[in-house]
């Protein structure tokens, strides 16, 4: 019971790090990004997880600020750093996949996607989420690899795979809201 506790804090602490992070990269101040951080972390989607003692959905979700800071690092740097940025933000998938169940995941991950639809209009930014994409996948094939081998045969909702409504997603972003 107390390494879940310790689990749950390390993984709330790193979210308010890369929250604290992506606010400073947005250009706000240190006390408002401060602030910031702190209500990501306080926000009812942490307080609801932690309650009922989902710590495969707490991980998930606590990667979100550092997917977005890192793939905006990506972006915005050059060359040999942004290769640095982009493995930094596979590896981040990689967890957010490996860390929670898989509808949970992907709904971390559909989240991310939607806060990057602005900026793939250049072609070199939807490469680097190719790449993101691919590697985080690769990352990640010691965690799904063996249930999709498993699933043959089987329909992938009894596997925990499921689709997910826009609500479902309106449910993620502002809980108790719709």
């Amino acid at each position: 019971l107390e390494a879940i506790n310790i689990g749950f804090l390390f993984h709330i602490y790193i979210s308010a790090i890369f929250m604290f992070l992506l606010c400073r990269e947005l250009k706000f101040d240190r006390m408002i990004s401060f602030f910031c951080s702190i209500s990501w972390v306080l926000s009812s989607i942490f307080q609801q997880l932690s309650q009922s003692g989902w710590l495969t959905q707490v991980i998930s979700a606590s990667y979100l600020p550092g997917l977005i800071y890192l793939f905006i690092k990506t972006i915005k740097t050059r060359y040999p750093d942004n290769i640095i940025f982009c493995l930094l933000t596979s590896l981040l998938v990689a967890f957010t996949i490996t860390g929670g169940v898989p509808h949970y995941a992907a709904l971390i991950l559909y989240t991310f996607l939607l806060f990057l639809i602005p900026s793939l209009q250049n072609k070199r930014r939807l490469k680097y989420l190719f790449i993101v994409s691919l590697f985080g996948l690769i990352l990640s094939i010691v965690y799904w690899g063996p249930m999709l081998l498993q699933s043959r045969g089987c329909i992938f909702e009894a596997q925990g795979f499921q689709g997910y409504s826009l609500r479902d997603m309106g449910n993620f972003l502002f809980p108790f809201s719709i």
